[in-house]
């Protein structure tokens, strides 16, 4: 009998070919296929769907096609066997939410499996068969969403930190077209 290791495979690895077909690095659009369909593949099958590492480098926003690849091979061993016909939608989230850099990257690669254990959780609970299951997955799916959530407002604030925060005082425009930008203090009539 053959043993099943609960282990991910090794990230694919560029080989002469697929390297040979590489676009350079700036000037590699966001995917436009449509990522496969994953569902009821084997964790083996699995990686052969996954997309290039170059692929996955602008899909994700990141520096390396190395580092992208070693995240897609994180979100396998984030889902598990059980749910690795949910990888797909990990990879989706990439092109959606279109993280900018290594660390959204990981946030929206976080939240993904956030939003697959909370969607589990409740499944398990709504087809659990006593109220000592269905409480105990309901506390689970709680504290998923919670995750879920933190790690949502994780990404916003990281996104709003690499805005430029613009301020526009008052502006008052002036007889003559002139403009005032800014905070206006005047004196009462009875100030001097």
């Amino acid at each position: 009998m053959a043993h099943r290791s609960s282990t991910p495979p090794p990230p694919p690895t560029l080989d002469a070919t697929t390297a040979s077909h590489l676009t350079p690095a700036g000037s590699v659009q966001r995917p436009t296929r449509q990522i496969a369909n994953t569902a009821g593949l084997s964790i083996g099958e699995m990686a052969q769907c996954i997309p290039s590492p170059e692929e996955l480098r602008v899909m994700f926003g990141m520096r390396t096609a190395h580092a992208a690849n070693l995240m897609a091979s994180t979100a396998v061993l984030g889902l598990g066997e059980r749910n690795i016909n949910f990888l797909d939608l990990l990879l989706a989230m990439g092109a959606e939410l279109e993280p900018q850099d290594a660390i959204e990257a990981m946030l929206v690669t976080q939240i993904g499996l956030a939003h697959v254990g909370v969607m589990t959780a409740m499944g398990r609970m709504t087809d659990a068969t006593n109220d000592q299951v269905r409480e105990s997955y309901s506390r689970i799916a709680a504290r998923m969403n919670q995750g879920f959530l933190n790690q949502l407002d994780a990404l916003r604030r990281h996104r709003a930190r690499s805005s430029p925060a613009v301020s526009v005082g008052q502006v008052t425009i002036n007889e003559g077209g002139q403009a005032i930008v800014g905070t206006v203090h005047t004196k009462a009539c009875h100030e001097k």
